[in-house]
């Protein structure tokens, strides 16, 4: 008798030990939360593994080649709390001055817009998303989905050369597609720690266009810049109480590799990976011209053997990434980027990592 109490007792345990969570409104951050997030710009090595339950993900070796302090703040606290009205919750990104707006319900989280320097002309702009980005539906657990649509069409004053144009305003309109299922359910670890998640599997599919309000001297007429579409997978995983994701893969679906992985650094310590040995910032080493236009260059670090160079927009997003070697002229072609502000980050052959910033007129 007293075995077979046992025996239950233990099977009840390995049970709640290995069950599915289901991740409500509760378990994301609220006004006063501070969470630290790090990224890994070099993900390829991490393995998303299966869908279905009972999994198990390891990314103990996940990098920390930068880090991030998300400072959820009351609306009021926030630059543009008027513009989105419908949002209860900003988030403030490390105090550089860019925000975002979100909604927080039983139901659902949202980000309904953002703000922030996004063009670098000293002018802070918001963008409002409507329909709002749809980050998770409440309650969610293993098989749970939803569809959801996003879009943004903003006109800003810019009044600046393009190509040899004066462009009084530029137009940018964004319409995304996403597709969200709860497809598998396990346990994590992290550099923090073994965790019982969720995982959420998000499609994204993106039509970005860009046009300018060009002034010919005789006439005035809007130009379209660009046009692109893309699809991206994200792989989050969710555990109960943390406030955002522990971890969260961007994946190309063209290369199958991820491009790159955030990580929730739960203790709220800075873990700076031994991957870097110095992080300098050098008026030797510097992006010519800046701002910038058609293309640009990178001069300095030409005695190094090789160096990989990563180009980030002002939301931390990967534009580009290029592989150098045999001291190769480091030349860029930005004609296809947004104006604004975007940053750089260069690995060296001998571990030495350099940040530049630099301006797309």
């Amino acid at each position: 008798m007293k075995k077979a109490l046992f025996f239950l007792v233990a099977l009840l345990l390995t049970f709640s030990v290995n069950a599915q969570i289901t991740v409500n409104q509760n378990d994301f951050a609220s006004v006063g939360t501070v969470l630290t997030l790090s990224d890994d710009t070099l993900p390829g090595s991490l393995v998303l593994g299966n869908a279905g339950p009972n999994q198990t993900w390891d990314f103990s070796a996940i990098h920390n080649h930068y880090s991030y302090v998300y400072s959820f703040v009351d609306i009021t606290a926030s630059p543009f709390a008027s513009t989105f009205p419908n949002a209860n919750l900003a988030i403030d990104i490390s105090g550089q001055g860019f925000f975002f707006y979100m909604n927080s319900s039983p139901t659902a989280l949202s980000a309904v817009g953002q703000s922030g320097d996004f063009l670098g002309t000293g002018n802070d702009i918001s963008i409002s998303l409507n329909p709002p980005d749809v980050i998770m539906e409440f309650p969610s657990t293993y098989l749970s989905s939803f569809t959801s649509n996003m879009a943004y069409d903003e006109k800003i004053y810019y009044n600046q050369l393009i190509s040899g144009y004066q462009v009084d305003s530029v137009r940018s309109k964004s319409v995304t597609h996403k597709t969200s299922v709860i497809d598998a359910w396990g346990n994590v670890t992290t550099p923090e720690g073994t965790f019982a998640c969720i995982r959420q599997k998000t499609r994204n599919e993106v039509t970005d266009t860009t046009w300018g309000l060009i002034n010919t001297g005789t006439i005035t007429m809007w130009i379209e810049f660009e046009t692109d579409f893309q699809i991206e997978d994200v792989y989050s995983w969710y555990a109960n109480g943390l406030g955002m994701p522990l971890v969260e893969i961007t994946y190309d679906t063209t290369t199958n590799t991820g491009i790159i992985a955030s990580w929730l650094q739960t203790n709220l310590t800075y873990r700076q990976d031994e991957y870097f040995t110095e992080t300098i910032n050098s008026e030797a080493i510097n992006v010519y011209p800046n701002p910038v236009q058609d293309y640009f260059y990178i001069r300095g670090i030409e005695d190094y053997q090789s160096c990989s160079v990563i180009v980030y927009d002002a939301l931390g997003r990967i534009i580009e990434q290029q592989e150098f070697r045999n001291n190769e002229e480091l030349k860029f072609n930005s004609k296809k980027l947004q104006n604004g502000i975007y940053f750089i980050k260069i690995k060296t052959d001998n571990s030495l990592q350099i940040g530049l910033k630099f301006i797309k007129n």
